[in-house]
């Protein structure tokens, strides 16, 4: 169980992560939705007109790659051998070659797709709008529609070890699977509302939620019981938030 001590060091990281990606990440011309890392030195990001930039010295510098497409982008997810980024219209695009050849895969739905979370060398999954869920099982190849479960807009999925994952969105919801996002079931939040942008999970316990005018939310039972951390006031829109390890 996390100590009051650990629960205002979690606010106060999420406050300087924020503020950190803001200072070093923002640019000029295009808005990025999504930077994820794939290892220490090495990290993608994605955003609006289809851009796709990548950096393997920690941001020093950044080489822009080729998508093929104008869409809006809004997630990615990356393991070894294998780059997964969604965004605007259903798109989907696959890399097998850390992203220098982009191949658009067809999908049967035109909802914006918000994020994708590898979950295995063959499985993802993607969620987007309107409680849209996808899944594969043979890499990014092909996609079939899974039920969420829930029909708002979905933004934000986490997995974690043994096929446990979550996904957020509007109106508060949260849905959880535990067999690699084949099914899903909706964990009750009625307590609160609002749009939750972001979900954190170090293991199926430990979870950590982020929304709009400040919201955070953390739970340490799997989703049974929430609190807030101490001492946090914060009314700006809060778009992700990331573990660096069990505590910070």
């Amino acid at each position: 169980m996390l100590t009051i001590t650990n629960r205002i060091s979690f606010a106060v990281m999420i406050s300087a992560i924020i503020l950190f990606t803001s200072a070093i990440f923002s640019q000029p011309s295009v808005n990025e939705h999504s930077i994820k890392f794939s290892d220490v030195t090495t990290a993608t990001l994605v955003g609006e007109d289809g851009i796709i930039m990548k950096t393997t010295n920690n941001g020093t510098t950044w080489d822009e790659q080729t998508s093929g497409v104008t869409n809006v982008l809004y997630g990615n997810s990356h393991i070894t051998g294998l780059s997964l980024v969604v965004g605007e219209n259903g798109v989907i695009l696959r890399s097998s070659d850390g992203g220098i050849n982009w191949e658009y895969i067809e999908v049967s739905t035109l909802d914006h797709l918000r994020d994708v979370e590898i979950v295995s060398s063959t499985v993802a999954a993607a969620c987007g709008d309107n409680g849209t869920m996808l899944l594969t099982t043979d890499a990014g190849i092909s996609w079939t529609e899974t039920a969420s479960g829930v029909t708002t807009n979905l933004n934000d999925i986490k997995f974690v070890s043994g096929g446990i994952g979550y996904a957020t969105g509007d109106n508060a919801v949260l849905i959880k699977t535990t067999n690699s996002g084949s099914s899903w079931a909706e964990i009750d939040m009625s307590f609160t509302n609002g749009k939750i942008n972001a979900v954190e999970a170090i293991d199926e316990n430990n979870l950590i939620l982020v929304g709009e005018m400040g919201k955070v939310l953390l739970s340490n039972d799997g989703g049974s019981s929430w609190y807030a951390p101490m001492g946090l006031s914060y009314e700006t829109d809060l778009n992700h938030v990331v573990f660096l390890d069990a505590f910070t």
